[in-house]
């Protein structure tokens, strides 16, 4: 039982992020202060300065209270002799004392007061000094992005005044809101350019700042002998100054080290000593920081009765303090406690404490972020939402109440970074401010070109650099997201409003389960109907168990598609048995279910899931697969008229007369399709464009694309595991038997290898090959222009908002790495980044004939009906009475 404590033993670390001060002065330098301060024959200024160094250098972290004390007496004196800035000083001396004492929001009071004046009489030093003080406060709150819009004020000033110390206190406390945020490699970037700065004018405690937070971040990323040797080089130089609150930093560091390593005699050791030197200099915010980390190490130790009573001390010090983030992590033990020992109210309470502290760590953090960041910051805090899930899963009659709020949780964060990314982007197009605009496009523009490197090899750490500035300014400016409750507003009780008669939705989520099997993962599914009291939460299997049916890493091909749904004769039904089967009893007089996959039901075909034999689940409902359920509180089925246009590509010419090894065969039936699909069209009326053979060029789609309702793409589609988890199979050949695929074997290519195959970017292992195809995966080197594949990563900077409809008429596109609740990272990812409002794509290895046949009859029922939807059921009815499931059920409709 103890076991389930382990999920929340990750060791606490405190950062050191720097206040613009005064350095602490010698004794006899001290005593020459308070005797300038005394002398009323000196000069008002004079005065005012010494008794601000005496109080700063002498009281500030030993004795707070008495430093606010000559603080206030400062402030007074300096406004009776109209020392304006001395005021600001002062007030400044004052906010940082209730920093020390671990009050944030006092100390931000005295901190704006100061900002205030110190703009008042225009110096860019004491601004820039201001601005960085009150980044650190909020960064302390963690309240990231309110400190590193701050911080990077203060960057701005101090490299206009060139104050290298500045610029160098600046980087590090970026660094630090980067740790914050999960993203190792960029705070080591600012923390290297801090220390490299600060060697040059040689502040010692400075110096000892940026170590110590290496040696933290090498920590976290496993690397503990550097993390040992940062932390030891800062504690030397924090012990010969005697920085007692540097120290006390550095001893829980170096516990954290030991803790990680698996030496927790050692860390219990250094907590300690942590503890009682932060205790020694009131830092409260620090102690709990300790009690948190003794805590964690207690229960690696077995020790739980012991661990409760630190974690009640941490508790009970964190609500004092009021940090959220601290509050968090004691709460986290606590609520296990209570969960082992059966008080499920008591750990129903803290709980929800969690649910709380993690959505407003969400309101105030998430969407300040560019993409890349929201990505590692959700993964960060992801647990705490699963949590929730984990609990109601447990103990569902006891909190069947909570079930609506569980499906509210999922229906917010489920593609949350997807919806807040496309949505930032379509409120720039629509805001009429031409140089908002103009700057995305420039930002799109640099993606474009980062992404041409990218697929190049190219090193492109300076390019993201810049994109990631634009695209921050690009956040900022975009009001969308100031308020959070945008992307919360969506409610269960909207999706049963959206439902008609016979209709209900269902929203898969899979979580990790800690209660009754430590950190397994778990899928559930919640379903709505239009008369629903209130939603229903049904336990369906673990991921273990789909693994055991799916596969890992299974190439996608005809012997899989058999293994895993089987034939018209011998319909396999065990994937129905775990996934839908337990809905089966909540859907009696259900004809129509809108469904969100989550994790690996990505891969799913839910129309082919086998019932019993000869009968598919198809058969039962009509499915609408979308990215959220949440999107049924806005539901629209997308009709096409003749206003719409289309642009079919196919029959591509992937040879040049310099292609030596035919690596993708060219597919008859996609010359075929296109031909077809474009005759049908113009015969009813429409709009149509082709292009065909060498047309068919990367180049021509990326300028053509954005100027039609449909897009139609008929040609080979690839998609490459992460080489990280395993090995990538491929297809052994490119036919099987009579069957040719639109997909091939690769195993051979050098360029591809590369650049595609082996990328760790899953944007760059998914797209789709264009004319002169096959002259790019023999290259072993890049050359200038398009290249022939169409990536994922190129995709996502197209700007598609006005398309209806992408039909991606090739093997494996919907496929990708799947990450969390943010689903699938792959060309359908793409394309709903690019502004696509629906999308056709396939699950695995497609036969070119059979697509042909399933192409033709759904485009004959959209010239009729006009509606996308129903087209794509009729289609897919049609072609399931003929066929086994693998010729008709890789497609999927994804809205």
């Amino acid at each position: 039982m103890k076991k389930i404590f382990y999920l929340f033993c990750l060791i606490q670390v405190l950062c050191i992020s720097e206040l613009y001060s005064q350095p602490n002065l010698p004794p006899k330098v001290a005593d020459s202060l308070w005797g300038i301060w005394s002398n009323p024959e000196k000069p008002a200024l004079d005065r005012s300065k010494a008794l601000n160094d005496y109080a700063w250098s002498g009281y500030l972290r030993t004795k707070p209270d008495t430093a606010f004390y000559y603080g206030n007496i400062q402030y007074e004196f300096a406004k009776n002799a109209g020392l304006k800035d001395q005021e600001a000083v002062a007030l400044t001396l004052m906010g940082n004392t209730w920093f020390m004492r671990g009050n944030y929001d006092e100390s931000l009071l005295y901190s704006k007061r100061a900002l205030l004046l110190f703009e008042e009489i225009d110096s860019k030093r004491q601004i820039a000094m201001a601005c960085g003080n009150i980044g650190s406060l909020y960064t302390s709150k963690g309240e990231y992005a309110m400190g590193l819009e701050y911080y990077n004020r203060a960057m701005k000033l101090f490299q206009e005044i060139e104050s290298l110390q500045g610029i160098a206190q600046a980087y590090n406390n970026i660094g630090l809101i980067y740790y914050y945020q999960d993203n190792n490699n960029e705070a080591i970037d600012y923390f290297t350019k801090s220390l490299e700065l600060k060697e040059k004018f040689g502040d010692k405690r400075s110096i000892g700042h940026t170590l110590g937070n290496f040696g933290i971040t090498y920590a976290r990323m496993a690397e503990f002998e550097k993390a040992i040797e940062y932390n030891e080089k800062c504690l030397a130089i924090q012990e010969k100054l005697g920085d007692k609150f540097g120290m006390a930093n550095s001893y829980d560091n170096i516990g954290m080290v030991y803790g990680l390593m698996g030496n927790y005699s050692e860390a219990e050791v250094f907590f300690l000593k942590g503890k009682e030197m932060r205790e020694l200099v009131g830092d409260k915010r620090g102690v709990v920081q300790s009690l948190n980390n003794i805590a964690a190490n207690h229960t690696k130790l077995n020790d739980v009765d012991k661990m409760i009573e630190i974690a009640d001390e941490a508790y009970s010090l964190a609500k004092e303090v009021g940090i959220p983030r601290l509050i968090k992590e004691a709460a986290k033990f606590k609520y296990m406690y209570f969960v082992v020992n059966k008080d499920l109210q008591n750990a129903y309470n803290f709980l929800n404490e969690i649910k709380e502290i993690g959505e407003f760590e969400m309101k105030t953090n998430y969407f300040s972020l560019t993409e890349r960041e929201k990505e590692i910051y959700f993964a960060k805090i992801e647990i705490d939402f699963s949590l929730f899930f984990d609990f109601i899963a447990s103990f569902p009659e006891k909190y069947s109440e909570s079930i609506g709020t569980a499906y509210n949780i999922a229906i917010t964060n489920k593609g949350l970074l997807l919806k807040s990314s496309t949505a930032m982007r379509q409120n720039i197009i629509n805001s009429g401010d031409s140089l908002l605009i103009k700057d995305y496009e420039n930002w799109l523009e640099l993606k474009k070109n980062i992404a041409k490197m990218f697929e190049a090899g190219q090193d492109t750490k300076e390019y993201e650099f810049a994109a990631n500035e634009l695209e921050r300014e690009l956040v900022k400016k975009s009001t969308l997201f100031s308020d959070y409750e945008k992307f919360r507003n969506v409610k269960w009780e909207d999706i049963k409003a959206g439902l008609k008669k016979g209709e209900a939705a269902v929203e898969f989520v899979h979580y990790h389960g800690i209660i009754d099997s430590l950190d397994n993962v778990y899928y559930i599914a919640f379903l709505v109907t239009h008369k629903s009291k209130k939603p229903i939460m049904i336990k369906l299997c673990s991921e273990k168990e789909l693994q055991d049916i799916l596969g890992v890493m299974q190439d996608n091909d005809l012997d899989f598609v058999n293994a895993v749904y089987g034939g018209l004769e011998n319909t396999s039904t065990e994937l129905y048995q775990k996934i839908w089967k337990p809905l089966e009893k909540h859907l009696k007089g259900i004809k129509k279910v809108y469904y969100s996959p989550s994790g690996l039901l990505h891969k799913v075909s839910f129309a082919a899931l086998g019932k019993r034999k000869n009968v598919f689940l198809c058969d039962d409902y009509s499915l609408f697969q979308m990215s959220s359920t949440g999107n049924l509180a806005m539901k629209s089925n997308v009709e096409l008229g003749r206003n719409d246009n289309f642009l079919i590509l196919g029959g591509v010419q992937y040879n040049t007369e310099f292609t030596n090894n035919e690596i993708w065969n060219y597919l008859p039936g996609t010359e075929k399709e296109a031909n077809v699909i474009k005759t049908k069209l113009a015969n009813d009326g429409y709009n149509v464009s082709s292009l065909i053979a060498e047309n068919a060029s990367e180049e021509n789609v990326k300028i053509k694309a954005d100027n039609y309702s449909v897009l139609h793409i008929s040609t080979h589609g690839f998609f490459f595991p992460d080489p990280e988890k395993a090995e990538a199979e491929r297809a052994k050949s490119v036919t099987k038997g009579e069957v040719e695929f639109r997909g091939v074997d690769l195993r051979q290519a050098n360029y591809a290898n590369w650049s595609f195959v082996n990328n760790k970017n899953p944007l760059m292992r998914s797209g789709l090959v264009l004319a002169g195809g096959n002259d790019v995966w023999e290259r072993k080197t890049a050359i200038e222009g398009e290249d022939g594949i169409l990536t994922a990563n190129e995709v996502s900077v197209l700007n598609l908002p006005k398309t209806k409809l992408v039909v991606l008429s090739a093997c494996e596109t919907g496929l990708g790495d799947i990450k969390g609740s943010e689903g699938v990272f792959g060309l359908q990812r793409a394309f709903k980044i690019a502004g696509v409002h629906n999308i056709i794509m396939s699950l695995w290895q497609v036969p070119d004939k059979e697509t042909v046949e399933f192409m033709e009859l759904f485009y004959d029922d959209l010239i009729k009906s006009g509606n996308v939807n129903q087209a794509f059921f009729n289609a897919q009815k049609f072609m399931r009475s003929k066929y086994d499931p693998f010729y008709w059920a890789a497609f999927v409709l994804i809205e």
